[in-house]
């Protein structure tokens, strides 16, 4: 089977990483931006450092850690929030906040993570967290369609 991965090599999930370090071992090959950045040096990068689609406070948080702080949300984005939809109410505690992070901890339901037969990664009591969050943003208005889950799995 062949993959071919493209993209930020900092913001690979892990298990892509880990699998592409498995084949380049195997292989003697690399991430392109690595491959080019070992022959070129830093010369011929270039970080692109605007990001045109997040809200401020999401975009200074994931920001922070692979790219120290360098990418800056665009004004057109940066103070975007669910409320300011049609439609959406405003005063819900499902639209108020701008980031929310979960801490699962605690939760009455399973939360091991699984292999199915491909050998992916699910874990079936996080999808419900994020089902039953979703499931509220659309009772306050939220068209599904407007709902994005961003997950490592």
């Amino acid at each position: 089977m062949h993959r071919c991965y493209f993209g930020d090599n900092s913001s690979l999930a892990n298990d892509i990483r880990k699998e592409m370090k498995q084949l380049s071992q195997r292989l003697l090959v690399g991430l392109l931006f690595s491959r080019v950045q070992d022959l070129y040096g830093d010369d011929v990068m270039s970080m692109l450092t605007v990001q045109y689609s997040m809200h401020g406070l999401i975009m200074t948080w994931s920001s922070k850690e692979p790219y120290n702080n360098k990418i800056k949300a665009h004004a057109s984005a940066a103070g975007h929030t669910l409320y300011e939809l049609e439609g959406v109410e405003k005063s819900s505690s499902s639209t108020k906040p701008t980031l929310l992070l979960i801490d699962i901890a605690g939760f009455r339901c399973d939360m091991e993570e699984k292999k199915d037969e491909e050998e992916s990664t699910l874990n079936e009591g996080e999808s419900e967290i994020v089902i039953a969050h979703a499931r509220r943003l659309i009772q306050s208005g939220v068209h599904a369609s407007d709902i994005g889950v961003i997950t490592p799995y």
